[in-house]
């Protein structure tokens, strides 16, 4: 101090001006910095300090896991055993390490409270009253922990087929189940509503009036996601969603599908009007101008096809997020979304190898067909959207009627395989 004092007391009176200039301009810059920015009060609320003895995860958790398992299905959307088996896998990629300021969140609590974000989308700002868990701690964290759980889990539950004996797979359980041979997929996409993102202008508002990423799936005869792709501005037109998809690049260089050998008729994926006619996509005549046999192919598809559209309401049942317009950056929304179809294959998985003694999808929760009338009972999932709002939008069907001769002739192939040696006898019950 002393030597500042004599160096200050050394400089001439024009110095002694400028330096006196310099400290008023700092000391106004520092204040104006300062305006209006809050003093913080505490550096935790005594509250959250208690997360012990207030949150959920602590207290009412453990004593559903005990003494109400169905309670607790009900309320993580898995078993006890399923909760752990996850946390297994993610706690390396999520757990941080104590500091000297504070002790880091449990992997257990940050899994738990990501779960029930995707079972209720509540608020940020809601969780945080439940879990004890600041809202701006949850919002950092969320994205972390789903990434974590898709990329333990796509290897072994989101993994697209690579096989002739994995198509093969696929394609049987379709013929057995829904009577479409040769079908390795039914595709269906959606628009997954946000608000709006900051500063993206109308780069995703949709054709609906809202904002929105695409959400493109192809699901197999067992409700499950074998491709997702999601992340395409709801801008995009339906053609353009499925032109840009890594799919759609694969189908055009081909599959590694096994030898035809289902009365010739080639592998192919089915849709509804959404999609182009491919040589590999088949999708539904036009309603003008139908013939019974057409009105029976339209039929035999609908069917095949009826898988994702029931995958997509189970999921949106399932995992409520889906019914809310996300209120996260996009970036955010695709992890949840990923996730969210890695958990539903997960919790498929162990309902089809009875691995727990919860089942996933019950009977009435998908629609179910009346053989001798034809009649739908639709299935669970559809009387909950129909009451309440779906954050799962349809894409609008496609305006295009450009399609190549070879894809005509494969559609014509499979409605005359159908009309003949490929009919199932209640079909003509079909009314022209």
């Amino acid at each position: 101090m002393a030597a500042n004092i004599n160096s200050r007391r050394n400089l001439s009176g024009e110095e002694k001006r400028r330096f006196a200039a310099a400290v008023v301009v700092a000391s106004l810059l520092k204040a104006r910095k300062d305006k209006g920015r809050s003093k913080r009060s505490c550096w935790k609320r005594s509250w959250i300090e208690k997360r012990a003895q207030f949150s959920q995860f602590s207290n009412i958790l453990p004593e559903l896991r005990d003494k109400d398992a169905h309670s607790y299905r009900r309320y993580m959307r898995m078993t006890h055993d399923q909760f752990v088996n996850i946390l297994r896998l993610v706690s390396p990629m999520i757990q941080k390490k104590n500091t000297h300021f504070r002790e880091a969140l449990p992997a257990d609590d940050k899994l738990a409270i990501t779960l029930r974000f995707l079972a209720t989308g509540d608020a940020f700002r809601d969780l945080q009253f439940a879990f004890s868990v600041p809202h701006n701690s949850i919002s950092g964290y969320i994205p972390e922990v789903c990434d974590a759980i898709y990329q333990c889990l796509k290897e072994h539950h989101l993994k697209v087929p690579n096989s002739p004996a994995e198509w093969n797979s696929i394609a049987d359980n379709f013929h057995s189940r829904w009577n479409f041979p040769q079908c390795i997929g039914a595709m269906d996409g959606k628009h997954v509503l946000l608000r709006c993102p900051l500063k993206s202008g109308s780069y995703f508002y949709n054709y609906k009036g809202t904002f929105s990423i695409v959400l493109l799936a192809l699901v197999d005869a067992q409700y499950k996601f074998i491709y997702v792709d999601v992340g395409k501005n709801g801008r995009v037109s339906d053609g353009g969603v499925f032109k840009d998809s890594s799919l759609y690049t694969t189908l055009e260089e081909g599959l590694n599908l096994p030898p035809t050998n289902e009365s010739h008729l080639p592998y192919v994926i089915v849709g509804d009007e959404a999609f182009p006619l491919k040589k590999y996509l088949m999708k539904p005549f036009a309603a003008r101008a139908l013939n019974k046999e057409r009105r029976i192919f339209n039929y035999r598809l609908s069917r095949a096809r009826r898988v994702s559209e029931n995958a997509f309401g189970i999921l949106a049942s399932r995992f409520q997020v889906f019914n809310t317009r996300m209120a996260v950056k996009t970036s955010t929304a695709e992890k949840v979304v990923l996730a969210s179809c890695a958990l539903h294959n997960f919790l498929r998985d162990a309902s089809i190898n009875k691995e727990s003694d919860s089942q996933y999808i019950d009977e009435c929760d998908v629609d179910q067909e009346n053989v001798n009338s034809l009649e739908i009972t639709e299935g669970g999932w559809r009387q909950n959207h129909a009451v309440g709002f779906n954050g799962l939008a349809d894409l609008p069907c496609s305006i295009t009627n450009h399609s190549s001769a070879d894809a005509r002739n494969i559609r014509e192939k499979f409605c005359t395989y159908f009309n003949n040696e490929g009919q199932v006898s209640w079909q003509w019950q079909i009314k022209d």
